[in-house]
């Protein structure tokens, strides 16, 4: 993540763990595109205590500017929602895959 904090200025330095971490888990069609916001709906609420401690520890988000709740909505949003139809990847399911 130094790579992004070195690509993005409102990179929160204090954040960077001290381990590898992911960026974000991105489906794909048969065709090979990667499809976008293909829903809305996110509960944050929804997501049980150990998953989110487990998800602060390898899925923080570095943008100084915004939350930990609202980058894993942006990536739920654009990416994981677009994988609802995939067998255990409903929500919580995509967020569980990611960590």
């Amino acid at each position: 993540m130094l790579t992004n904090c070195l690509l993005f200025p409102k990179c929160n330095m204090t954040a960077v763990p001290d381990n590898w971490i992911i960026h974000g888990l991105w489906p794909s069609n048969f065709t090979g595109a990667n499809p976008r916001n293909c829903s809305s709906f996110f509960d944050v609420s929804q997501i049980p205590q150990n998953i989110a401690k487990e998800m602060n520890r390898q899925w923080p988000n570095l943008n100084k500017n915004e939350s930990n709740d609202q980058f894993w909505d942006k990536q739920w949003r654009m990416h994981g929602s677009c994988a609802e139809s995939v067998p255990g990847v409903q929500n919580i399911g995509f967020l569980t895959a990611a960590v």
